[in-house]
């Protein structure tokens, strides 16, 4: 899989993914099982070894604090960071740090 697959299979997520957590406050678990499947797939497959394009990690960041902010303005804010975290965890696994 190369970087550029990587990036558009995350944009698509991306919508998927923002689009309901931001209009109604949920998270469609299948949608945030394919986005951790993803990243997991991306460090399998080294794409993450050495640098990878600024843009690229911004994206993958950029779910996570987009998912914490919208937790904010939840009623029921703990499916939303339950979500935010697991994701983090893959994010962090794949981005280090590594001790």
């Amino acid at each position: 899989m190369t970087s550029s697959d990587v990036e558009d299979r995350l944009d698509r997520l991306t919508t998927r993914i923002l689009v309901p957590l931001r209009t109604e406050k949920r998270v469609v678990k299948d949608d945030l099982d394919e986005l951790c499947e993803l990243v997991a797939t991306a460090r399998d497959e080294g794409l993450f070894r050495g640098s990878i394009e600024v843009r690229l990690a911004g994206k993958f960041w950029s779910i996570f604090c987009s998912m914490l902010a919208e937790a904010d303005h939840a009623r029921d804010p703990d499916p939303i960071l339950n979500a935010a975290w697991r994701y983090q965890e893959e994010l962090s696994r794949s981005f280090g740090p590594v001790f």
